[in-house]
C-alpha cells in the first residue's frame, strides 16, 4: 500500500490523500525479479565454488 496525496476530481471537489493499493502491471512485480534471483544464486555459488578450488 501507498499513501496517495489529495487531489481535485474534474468536478471541482477535494479527495483527501489516502491510502490506496498498489496497482501492479502483470509484465512486471516479484516474478521477474524472482527468476533473475534463481540465476544469479546458483552462479555465484559456481563461482565461490572455483575460486575456492583455485586457492
Amino acid at each position: 500500500m501507498r499513501y496517495r496525496k489529495g487531489y481535485y476530481r474534474k468536478d471541482g471537489t477535494y479527495v483527501q490523500g489516502h491510502y490506496v493499493n498498489d496497482r501492479s502491471k502483470k509484465g512486471r512485480g516479484s516474478g521477474k525479479n524472482a527468476g533473475c534471483l534463481a540465476l544469479l544464486v546458483p552462479g555465484l555459488l559456481a563461482l565461490w565454488s572455483v575460486i575456492r578450488v583455485m586457492w
